[in-house]
């Protein structure tokens, strides 16, 4: 009898997506070649029998060869595009996907997925959606970018025989870049911001990796609009199914290439969250079906409503967790989204590690540490919802900015002209700064972006290191408080940039802080002793 020629797959950085499409490609009956440039990279024994070659460090030349022979290539998330085997890959005409493309060519029909990509809030939406449904009984399940990859969820699926499962992802432009197929039955732009200009060769190559998550969308399925910017209002040609709007002003017209048969329309009025039904007159003419919503939720009623999670980005993300339950379940599942089942979600809600969460308070020092913020628009969010909480809580208060690290443009002009055009938004915020304490390989184009705006936002200081940042703020904030007995200081951790100058990851970056803000409070403890 013949012996039958296995299928080879090569796998480019074996990282944890990496891994996982290994093993599922394994677990399929392909042949796996793993391809890493980290030459001193270590992999957990179960590895041993997955992989038919390994090519760690610097490929030898004869491998190219043997690419040609490939069925596909699988690139994980943090492979540079113009790698050079993605480059002989294409010369050969191998297709190059990404692991979420490679991982939903397995996953079982009808193919449930939620889809969340966006420059920033899409882990925590996806998080929040991932619950409310797991709580409705769906046979949900999380995965993508926010931890755990999209093939390890699959094998898990297929393994399980799992029924009717429902796949919640957060997805980043680098998986969706290498896409083909990759098909969403409910897909969400948070916002599109600048970010990792370091990566994709142009902001334009960007958006068009994020909007990719709408291509492949069929007419019943739904695509989620932000019309409140810019970037995703100006390309709505690229939406061919239904919608869900979110916008904060009163929506008449949009330019859509066809009649959606079915949308929703987002509001937040008076702290109630309020879902419409909407039709077409035309692909381009709203018509509200119903003067009243035909969902409405008060999120003044959360016992949380006090805390950060009601405000700023916080709210907005709720806002949009709800709505992609309500149609999931809607649609989908022939339920209705159950009120008392989302308040308890919300009020059990605690924000993911090293996002914006409530103060530290150290005497009249409070501490806010946001080190997952790695962009200016984050940078920037994260500020302004800081400041509406402390304003909310009627804080007498000044603010000392801490910002700095890997900035993600591939010129330093463009990066001090993004933050520039986003400084604009908290300059009537300036006089509550005492001053910017930038730190890192970014600190000079930061301290200049802010010296530039025309505005005064007090001490600009640029330090090499977290600590030396840290060091400079406490100092500063103790002797304003020498001369103020009646405020407060807020020293704001929000980087605005990437860990890796210093730091393994923003995990590793946010823990060091905490260190940092736990060092103090020992310090002044003793003191008071």
């Amino acid at each position: 009898m013949a012996r039958v020629k296995k299928i080879t797959v090569g796998i480019l950085g074996l990282s944890k997506s990496g891994l996982a499409a290994a093993k599922l490609y394994k677990t399929k009956g392909f042949e796996v070649v793993g391809f890493d440039d980290n030459p001193d990279i270590t992999l957990p024994k179960e590895y041993n029998h997955i992989f038919k070659d390994l090519y760690l460090g610097k490929q030898p030349n004869y491998v190219f060869n043997e690419i040609k022979n490939y069925k596909l290539l699988i690139v994980s998330p943090g492979i540079p595009f113009d790698h050079e085997v993605i480059k002989i890959s294409e010369s050969f005409k191998v297709p190059v996907i990404s692991e979420i493309e490679a991982a939903y060519k397995f996953l079982p029909e009808p193919k449930n997925i939620i889809s969340i990509t966006g420059t920033n809030g899409k882990s925590t939406i996806t998080y929040l959606t991932y619950q409310i449904l797991k709580k409705h009984n769906v046979n949900s399940f999380l995965g993508g970018n926010i931890g755990i990859p999209f093939s390890e969820v699959v094998l898990n699926i297929t393994n399980e025989n799992a029924e009717n499962p429902v796949i919640v992802l957060e997805v980043s432009s680098f998986q969706l870049k290498f896409t083909n197929n990759f098909r969403s039955k409910i897909s969400v732009i948070t916002n599109i911001k600048s970010d990792h200009l370091d990566r994709h060769p142009s902001f334009e190559d960007y958006v068009n990796s994020k909007l990719k998550l709408f291509k492949f969308q069929a007419k019943k399925d739904f695509a989620f609009i932000n019309l409140n910017d810019k970037i995703i209002s100006c390309n709505l040609d690229k939406v061919n199914s239904n919608v869900l709007l979110f916008a904060n002003n009163e929506v008449g017209k949009l330019h859509l290439p066809s009649t959606p048969k079915k949308a929703y329309l987002l509001k937040l009025k008076n702290n109630i969250i309020q879902i419409y039904l909407l039709s077409f007159k035309t692909p381009n003419l709203i018509k509200i079906d119903k003067f009243s919503p035909c969902f409405e939720f008060d999120i003044s009623t959360l016992k949380k409503y006090q805390t950060l999670l009601t405000n700023g980005f916080y709210r907005e993300n709720i806002l949009i967790s709800t709505l992609i339950s309500y149609v999931w379940l809607e649609n989908y599942e022939k339920i209705k989204l159950n009120k008392e089942i989302l308040k308890e979600v919300l009020n059990n809600f605690e924000p993911l590690s090293y996002r914006l969460d409530n103060f530290v308070q150290i005497d009249r020092i409070l501490f806010f540490n946001d080190s997952k913020a790695t962009n200016f628009h984050a940078l920037i969010t994260s500020l302004k919802t800081a400041i509406e909480y402390m304003d909310k809580l009627k804080i007498n208060y000044k603010l000392i900015l801490l910002s700095g690290g890997y900035l993600k443009y591939q010129k330093e002009e463009e990066a001090i002209q993004d933050l520039l055009n986003n400084i604009n938004e908290i300059k009537e915020h300036k006089d509550k700064f005492i001053g910017v304490v930038a730190f890192g390989k970014g600190a000079n184009c930061i301290i200049s972006a802010f010296a530039k705006s025309n505005s005064n936002f007090g001490y600009l200081y640029s330090v090499s290191s977290v600590e030396y940042a840290f060091e400079k703020a406490t100092n500063v904030a103790k002797d304003y408080l020498n001369y103020n007995s009646d405020s407060k200081v807020a020293i704001l951790f929000i980087p605005g940039a990437a860990s890796f100058d210093q730091f393994k990851s923003a995990e590793e970056r946010g823990k060091f802080f905490d260190n940092l803000v736990n060092n103090f409070k020992n310090h002044f403890l003793a003191k008071v002793k």
